[in-house]
């Protein structure tokens, strides 16, 4: 806060002016955009040779591979911010 007082003519003290000053960070989140991999294959996705055909009762399901979320990351900016206000 900036005050400024002056005296008149009088010697008698008088606020002539006053500022007050806010100064503050913020802080702003922001996506960071990341390449996705491609999922690998499986076996059970590959085409099997012509003359390699199983049978049907030897075929067992393989368990699937647990799928991974992707985690959204995010840039942390500042900026520091100031606002003044005249009386």
């Amino acid at each position: 806060m900036i005050l400024r007082v002056s005296n008149n003519i009088h010697q008698i003290p008088q606020l002539e002016n006053v500022e007050f000053i806010e100064e503050w960070v913020e802080e702003e989140k922001i996506p960071v955009k990341k390449d996705v991999p491609a999922p690998a294959k499986t076996k059970s996705e590959e085409k099997p040779a012509e003359g390699d055909k199983p049978a049907e009762d030897q075929k067992q399901p393989e368990p699937q591979p647990p799928v991974e979320e992707v985690k959204q990351e995010y840039e942390i900016r500042k900026k520091n911010k100031k606002t003044s206000t005249y009386l």
